[in-house]
């Protein structure tokens, strides 16, 4: 089996805090662009991840455990300088099931991602992977309100 990791140039926002992780004022640093890798059970080096450049990783909370990071994943990457941020995705169009499913969702990342050593105050970004139409929005937006 061949794992796919899915690299994207993306501001960050957002990572599990290392354990010297020092406050920065420089805005260069803030608006700099990172290279970063998503992936769900692939589960490659965190040494390796760094190596290659990649200061973060997008790892994803949902009902099925093996795609999950796990506490010792998030520390693993951490100690190799990769930062993580977390990601709820379950089902690709869950989104349209509205405002309930959004708190339920939101209830269950967050117990994930403490879990995984997280900040109760961290973000938790949330995944719409269907091509949605304008006719979708309303739904969408109201689980994305149940979530928030």
């Amino acid at each position: 089996m061949r794992a796919i990791i899915h690299l994207s140039p993306l501001l960050l926002a957002a990572c599990l805090d290392a354990p010297d992780a020092q406050p920065t004022n420089n805005t260069e640093d803030a608006l700099s662009v990172r290279y970063g890798v998503d992936y769900s059970s692939a589960r490659p080096s965190p040494a390796g991840l760094r190596a290659q450049g990649y200061t973060f990783a997008a790892r994803y909370t949902s009902y099925y455990p093996p795609k999950n990071i796990t506490h010792g994943e998030a520390q693993a990457l951490i100690h190799n300088g990769v930062d993580v941020v977390t990601d709820w995705e379950q089902g690709a169009s869950d989104a349209l099931s509205g405002y309930n499913l959004g708190r339920q969702h939101a209830a269950a990342a967050q117990q994930q991602a403490l879990a995984a050593g997280a900040p109760a105050t961290r973000p938790i970004y949330f995944s719409v992977d269907f091509d949605a139409t304008s006719g979708d929005q309303a739904a969408i937006n109201s689980y994305f309100d149940g979530a928030a």
